[in-house]
């Protein structure tokens, strides 16, 4: 596919040539740069003609214009229409491409699904490697966007690519959204087309923001009012545009309030002519939402929708989304392969047993849903989690048990001679439990250590000096959930650890401290029976009260998709 990389600047020289740089450094042909410049007056002409020489260089076809400035979409409309790409890539001349083959990953994901759309990019702030919070658009958890693709029905400007046929089907941008929410307009006019909007991480890019922007804080504020809510007055009928512009009114003042910023006045004074822009003659074209595109933006209930396919082989599996919970779709072999590599390699690999209860912790808890959603490896240990995934049309492949992993771990030990290190629970369980792995598999580097209670920051660093002077490639650690979990995450890298995971109470069982649920009943789902029998003081809670909800939440989804279509 030819793909036009359009960028619109004004008066941002230092950041456009660092834009510029980027685009360069593109390894897909053939590429096209669509270069508009809004008269600025701080040297962008020398370095957009200093530019082209070196694009034309390395064959990247320019087409460089000054344009008036008329506003964000107005210029997007103009390269648009200046450019010849089946594929129109959009990019802020505040940000950049994180990686020379973003391009290239684009045009792949347009290539896999014909009904593509918008692909958006992820975007980073700056130089770190974190999310961008001001990428407000996507109306997800900032966390999930790092990994896992997802159908949206908006997308942030600093970076995504649309094909060329839609944008021109749909009308490109709305030229009376001067600023901001113009990218909502288009995508609501592409989901009445029936085009697919996907979030797409593998392509990111890192918005500079400039801090200069922030000055012109009563300009923002009026644009962000009149055009978020100039969307609603031209798609929707007035009685519900009417309640939703008046809710995002009150939404304003009240952070406003709440921050004591002190501009609720400016804001106040705004609507009089926001409202005439709205309504007044000669008042703005209707464009109403189709009854489809609505339903799909209903549907869409973005902490919940199943995730596009991340890859197809072990060391990428499709992540989907278990009521808010990550699970990754991966076979226990594909695990043990990933396990196997990670210790060869010195790969980070954070690995997370997860089960009804999980799903249930990270709904009542969103810290700890991030860090979920922010593991390597999610697996389903348990068969009720399974069950789940398949009925709500993700289906995984099968069981991955957290205790049959931690008896392959032993054998991969003795194979490729590295490190176990076991913390956690008492020290006589933990070096019973090593020991009975030992004899199964003899030549298993397995290293039971004490875990002091309560585990303080001294204790800590002991610990994990402890480890490392082990030379242990994979740290097991039963300290239950989400602790277990946290520590993984807060000490790997300290341990010099290449693979961590939490492992609950697979020690016990292994020991023989706690008998495991016969066969039948790990098959059928109803180890959780077994255990709940064998400890009924300390679990009833745990099963019966905090995580049956699960059955009616689950319920509730299947009857939501049902109705929606």
């Amino acid at each position: 596919m030819n793909v036009s990389v359009c960028v619109h600047n004004k008066d941002r020289a230092d950041m456009l040539a660092r834009c510029l740089e980027s685009v360069l450094a593109q390894d897909h042909r053939p590429l096209e740069a669509v270069i508009l410049d809004a008269g600025s007056g701080d040297g962008s002409a020398g370095v957009i003609a200093q530019w082209t020489e070196r694009a034309k260089a390395v064959g990247i076809a320019v087409t460089a214009r000054d344009v008036p400035m008329a506003g964000v979409p107005a210029s997007r409309n103009m390269a648009a229409a200046a450019a010849t790409g089946d594929l129109l890539l959009f990019i802020d001349n505040d940000a950049e491409f994180a990686a020379p083959d973003a391009v290239t990953r684009a045009v792949r994901a347009f290539a896999d699904d014909p009904r593509l759309g918008v692909l958006a990019f992820l975007i980073l702030r700056g130089f770190s490697d974190d999310i961008d919070p001001a990428a407000w658009a996507f109306r997800r958890p900032a966390t999930r966007w790092r990994d896992t693709p997802f159908e949206t029905f908006t997308f942030a400007g600093a970076g995504f690519c649309v094909r060329a046929e839609a944008f021109a089907r749909a009308g490109g941008f709305w030229e009376r959204l001067t600023y901001g929410r113009e990218e909502e307009e288009l995508a609501l006019a592409l989901l009445d087309l029936g085009y697919c909007l996907r979030y797409f991480p593998e392509v990111a890019v890192r918005h500079h923001f400039d801090p200069r922007g922030r000055a012109d804080w009563s300009r923002r504020r009026f644009l962000e009012l009149q055009n978020g809510l100039l969307v609603y007055a031209r798609r929707l009928p007035a009685l519900a545009a009417i309640p939703l512009c008046g809710l995002r009114v009150l939404s304003m003042s009240l952070r406003l309030l709440c921050r004591r910023e002190g501009r609720l006045p400016e804001l106040l004074c705004a609507l009089p002519a926001a409202h005439r822009l709205w309504y007044g003659p000669p008042g703005p074209e209707r464009r109403p939402v189709s009854w489809a595109a609505l339903r799909r933006c209903l549907a869409l209930n973005l902490d919940r929708t199943e995730p596009a396919v991340c890859g197809t082989d072990a060391f990428t599996p499709r992540r989907i989304d278990i009521l808010g919970a990550p699970l990754d779709a991966i076979s226990f072999e594909e695990m043990l392969t990933r396990i196997r590599h990670a210790a060869r390699t010195g790969r980070r690999l954070r690995i997370a047993p997860s089960s009804i209860d999980f799903v249930m912790k990270a709904r009542r808890d969103k810290i700890f849903r991030r860090e979920l959603w922010d593991t390597e490896l999610v697996i389903a240990d348990g068969v009720p989690l399974t069950w789940a995934a398949r009925l709500l049309g993700s289906p995984v492949k099968g069981r991955v048990s957290g205790t049959d992993m931690v008896w392959h771990i032993a054998r991969l030990s003795a194979e490729e001679s590295f490190g176990v290190a076991m913390i956690g629970g008492r020290y006589e369980i933990t070096a019973k439990a090593a020991e009975v792995m030992r004899e199964a598999f003899p030549g298993a580097r397995l290293h039971p250590l004490e875990t002091p209670f309560p585990l303080t920051s001294e204790a800590n660093r002991e610990l994990t000096a402890r480890i490392r002077e082990l030379d242990c490639a994979v740290v097991l650690c039963a300290l239950g959930a989400p602790r277990q979990e946290r520590w993984v995450r807060d000490n790997l890298e300290a341990c010099g650890c290449s693979v961590g995971s939490g492992i609950g109470s697979a020690f016990d069982i292994i020991s023989g401290e706690k008998p495991r649920a016969p066969a039948w009943m790990r098959d059928n789902g109803l180890e959780w029976l077994h255990r709940l029998c064998q400890e009924p003081r300390r679990l009833f809670r745990r099963y019966i009260i905090e995580d049956m909800p699960f059955v009616l939440i689950l319920a509730g989804e299947l009857l939501r998709r049902r109705l929606c279509g």
